[in-house]
């Protein structure tokens, strides 16, 4: 009885540490934009317009070669011309980004977190806080790609071919 009891035990503590690494990976694979912990301080804003923003929320990191250097802070639609306007809060710290970069909507990982990347330009002008962002490129939306795939394989939407 007391071998028994000693063998649950051990398979329920095994059980048990299986399930708090399950759930450490899990959190791991959290993307930035859920969970975040403190922030840079003082920042300026700028904006960009885009025409698909994907699933992309605030919070989302801001990067320029690989390094976060501010978050968005706001994803509303522009009643003007229906296209998604993001406002991004830029740390202070990182004064002198071109004025003629590129900002992207990017997937971060397979659960689907969203980040903007910034593509520095050539320009002598700079961003600074109420600047617009001209160039943008659109998020590339996975189930967008596949519904295109499917309806070119299985010849739904395709012109009816002539004999």
């Amino acid at each position: 009885m007391g071998r028994t009891r000693r063998l649950r035990g051990i398979g329920t503590g095994a059980f048990a540490l299986v399930g708090f690494l399950v759930f450490g990976y899990l959190i791991d694979q959290i993307p930035g934009n859920i969970v975040q912990v403190g922030g840079e301080g003082k920042a300026y804003q700028v904006m960009a317009s885009f025409t698909d923003v994907g699933y992309l929320k605030a919070g989302a990191p801001v990067v320029v070669a690989g390094v976060t250097i501010g978050r968005v802070s706001d994803v509303g639609l522009n009643p003007h011309d229906y296209r998604a306007l993001v406002t991004m809060q830029i740390y202070a710290r990182y004064q002198g980004i071109p004025d003629d970069s590129t900002a992207s909507v990017n997937t971060a990982d397979l659960l689907g977190g969203q980040f903007i990347r910034l593509d520095p330009g050539g320009s002598d002008h700079f961003l600074h806080g109420g600047s617009e962002i001209k160039s943008t490129q659109s998020a590339l939306v996975l189930e967008n790609l596949i519904n295109r795939f499917v309806a070119t394989t299985t010849g739904a939407g395709a012109p009816p071919r002539s004999r």
